[in-house]
């Protein structure tokens, strides 16, 4: 089940792009799908998915309409004042409209620092995941290369086997912080380290509901003293299989 940042994620997400879309059409006369995927670095099939939810939204707010026509292109049909009120709708979060490199570095980075033995991981499949064109996503992982670099962690993108990296248990210790605390501004901490250690997860619902159910200070020293301590053990068990890679 995603949590409430996840969603909120997803959603702002959707919104960006649907905003950038809207925005192409009002500056452009005709529109095909390869310009708004180049444009944009989204796939063609999802650009095709997000204009048709687009249009259903102008023609249910009485906005005008997305006209097609094949082996031309695409325009958007509407008067002035509807084009007004288009420009008022995207004008609010224009700030937002272009995604930055570094967020899609930060997004791409949870998925390559997860990975695992078990855990296999494409550039399509990385692609898939942001809603990025692969040479948009190519891009961005010449980006966590650099990054990664900082903390000598090598990334290898491998022909059919996918994206691996190499490191030392330092090294990826070190990388994880700094991208739990600092690097993802997304996420909590605490959302940080659930995910890159979901067994955790259940440990601390655990303790916190007998820390809640029991007043006594000592014990619930206690119990934070356990809890802080099988987090080190396991977080040093994750880095361990880790190395073993």
């Amino acid at each position: 089940m995603q949590g409430v940042s996840e969603l909120n994620t997803v959603k702002n997400k959707t919104t960006i792009y649907s905003n950038l879309i809207l925005k192409y059409f009002l500056t452009h006369e005709m529109v095909t799908n390869k310009q708004l995927a180049d444009e944009i670095g989204l796939s063609e099939k999802t650009i095709r998915t997000k204009i048709d939810s687009i249009n259903y939204m102008l023609k249910e707010n009485n906005l005008g309409t997305i006209e097609k026509k094949p082996r031309i292109g695409m325009w958007l049909e509407c008067n002035t004042s509807q084009r007004a009120k288009i420009q008022k709708l995207i004008s609010a979060d224009e700030n937002e409209l272009v995604q930055s490199d570094k967020s899609r570095m930060v997004l791409a980075l949870r998925e390559i620092l997860n990975v695992n033995s078990k855990k296999r991981l494409t550039s399509k499949d990385l692609a898939d995941t942001l809603y990025l064109s692969v040479p948009t996503m190519l891009k961005v992982i010449s980006d966590c290369k650099d990054w990664l670099n900082m903390f000598d962690i090598k990334l290898n993108v491998i022909r059919n086997k996918g994206i691996e990296l190499e490191y030392s248990e330092t090294s990826y210790r070190l990388a994880l912080k700094n991208y739990i605390t600092k690097l993802d501004e997304a996420h909590s901490i605490y959302e940080g380290i659930t995910y890159f250690m979901p067994g955790l997860q259940v440990l601390l619902k655990m303790l916190f509901l007998k820390l809640k159910k029991n007043g006594d200070s000592t014990l619930s020293m206690n119990l934070l003293m356990k809890f802080w301590y099988i987090q080190v053990l396991l977080f040093t068990k994750m880095l361990q299989i880790r190395s073993k890679i």
